[in-house]
């Protein structure tokens, strides 16, 4: 199942395919959070950018997935 999460900040859409679409609110939720802490960071992230981080959350929350990068 594709899913796609609007970054606003970029003006840009991280896509990724769930591979259980019974995760969809569950991921839906953990991708806004990221994006969240990732705008307003209370720890230095480095330099990872907002994909990557939202990407990372999902992985730890046990989201399975695959992100589809598109060309901009």
């Amino acid at each position: 199942m594709k899913f796609e999460f609007y970054i606003a900040c970029f003006d840009r859409v991280l896509t990724i395919e769930l591979k259980n679409p019974k995760d969809r609110a569950e991921a839906q939720w953990i991708m806004e959070k990221a994006y969240d802490e990732w705008i307003y960071p209370l720890n230095d992230l480095g330099d990872v950018c907002c994909e990557e981080y939202i990407c990372e959350c999902l992985e730890k929350d046990g989201i399975e997935f695959i992100w589809i990068e598109t060309e901009e």
